[in-house]
Formats: C-alpha cells, structure tokens, sequence
C-alpha cells in the first residue's frame, strides 16, 4: 500500500514538475520566435523603401544619405561601395561610369539596387 502511494506521488510529483517547466519554456521559444519575425518583417519593409526611394525618377544621392534608410541600411552595404557613396557626397570625388547599366556621373542607383538584391537574396527575404 505504501509503494503505492509513493509511486502516485512520484508520478503527480513529475507531472507537475513536467507541467512547470513546459509552461515556463513554451512562452518563451514562441517570443523568440515572434521577435525573429518581427524583425524579418521590419528588414523587408526597410529594403522595400529603400527600393522606392532609388528608383524614383529623379534620385539624388545626395538626399538619399540624409535619409534614415540609408543609415539603417549602410552597415549593409559593401564597404566599397559606402566609401565610392560618402566620397562623392561632398564633391571631392566624382565617379564616371561610361555607357551601359549605371553610366553617367555619380550614378549610383543601379549600384544600389544590386546591393538591396543581394541582401535579399544573402537574407532570405525574397
């Protein structure tokens, strides 16, 4: 009689120490989840205006930098191409590209438009 109490008190004993720790992990790796999400989310949306603003028709570099896109953005970015971006925004360098995708004077859009490609696809975001 005795070991069948001891054997309902393990099992309830169990049991609840089972139910204690599901209900305190369980939370927790949803809102880890959740967060991951969220912030997933909040990547696409910053390369999707980032895409908008670049291919207006009139894009200035010079007012995309001022942007907090840019600057959420830049750590992104390869390194050459920030530098190529921050040289020429205060006119001490100018980058001439003739002819073909991109050409013209400090024209950087297309340049940006494969960086934003290439997060996505690095990212899983597409």
């Amino acid at each position: 009689m005795t070991s069948d109490i001891a054997v309902a008190l393990i099992t309830a004993g169990s049991t609840l120490l089972g139910g204690l720790i599901v209900a305190y992990v369980v939370p927790r790796i949803k809102w880890s989840n959740e967060k991951e999400r969220k912030k997933h989310d909040a990547r696409v949306a910053l390369l999707k205006r980032c895409r908008l603003q670049i291919k207006e028709p009139y894009f200035d570099i010079q007012v995309f930098m001022r942007t907090t896109e840019y600057s959420q953005i830049r750590h992104l970015l390869a390194p050459d191409l920030v530098s190529k971006i921050e040289s020429s925004a205060g006119g001490g360098t100018i980058h001439i590209q003739a002819g073909g995708r991109g050409g013209g004077v400090n024209n950087f859009a297309t340049k940006l438009l494969d960086e934003i490609s290439q997060i996505e696809r690095d990212g899983d975001f597409i």
